[in-house]
């Protein structure tokens, strides 16, 4: 189940794809629409990956506007968002081929070179990296290693490699990701 926190509020998706914020769970309030993952930041930016298709890329990707979702534009098909640290931040998706795109302000731009295929992407949604770049890590499906396959960080033009294998990421708060090997075992990067 996709989670995010902002100011004591979590986000998530249930299994049905309903998505729900609350202080406190179990009574959550639930949101309109639905969703396949979702990505907040500490400035209160919220986006989602709806369940609404929008091309062979994947399905709509929108923004909350404080009472519903606007289509974000322009329109582009995606099945994985995370959204770094800043009130002027844009996102990070992935889409149904494992390509990696953000949004510049204006348009969609491919993250990096090309041949990476992410099978999960995560950022910090707290805090930027000393050089002010946002802190984005994915799980490149393309470079099999032990554990699963290769952890991959954002340099502002391409993909670094950090040590390590995993199925799925997360980046904690300060900036560390972590990572799930194939064997369930839980790691922290302190790359």
């Amino acid at each position: 189940m996709p989670q995010f926190q902002i100011a004591g509020q979590y986000y998530f998706i249930t299994a049905d794809k309903k998505i729900y914020w609350g202080a406190v769970y179990p009574e959550p309030i639930q949101s309109p629409g639905e969703a396949i993952d979702i990505a907040a930041n500490s400035s209160g930016k919220l986006f989602i990956v709806s369940k609404t298709y929008k091309d062979q890329y994947g399905n709509k990707v929108m923004k909350w506007n404080g009472s519903g979702w606007d289509d974000y534009l322009p329109l582009i098909g995606a099945k994985k968002i995370a959204l770094p640290a800043g009130p002027n931040a844009f996102p990070f998706i992935v889409d149904n081929t494992g390509r990696l795109l953000y949004h510049s302000g204006n348009f969609w731009v491919q993250a990096g070179s090309s041949g990476m295929n992410a099978i999960s992407i995560a950022a910090c949604n707290y805090m930027k990296d000393i050089s002010g770049l946002p802190i984005v890590c994915v799980i490149n499906g393309s470079a099999p290693t032990g554990g699963g396959y290769e952890i991959r960080r954002w340099t502002g033009s391409d993909w670094f490699g950090l040590p390590g294998g995993g199925m799925t990421i997360a980046v904690a708060t300060d900036g560390h990701p972590w990572h799930i090997r194939n064997s369930t075992s839980i790691y922290k990067n302190d790359k």
